[in-house]
């Protein structure tokens, strides 16, 4: 029996069900009023990251890029 191997899709596959997936996400989930909500969280959760690194003296950094840190 002849084993094939299957490439996995990234976020740009174009599959239906990524393609599906994708447009789900930025119609109900990557909206405005998600990001006004989460962009002050990831503010407050960084600037505790920070406070926390500095406490300790630990060599370590935190970046934020919008809502992801």
């Amino acid at each position: 029996m002849k084993m094939r191997s299957h490439g996995v899709g990234g976020t740009l596959a174009g599959k239906a069900l990524s393609v599906t997936a994708m447009r789900a996400t930025f119609q109900h989930v990557l909206t405005q009023h998600t990001f006004e909500r989460s962009i002050p969280l990831s503010l407050r959760y960084t600037q505790g990251v920070e406070d926390v690194i500095e406490e300790l003296g630990l060599p370590w950094l935190i970046t934020r890029l919008g809502c992801r840190a």
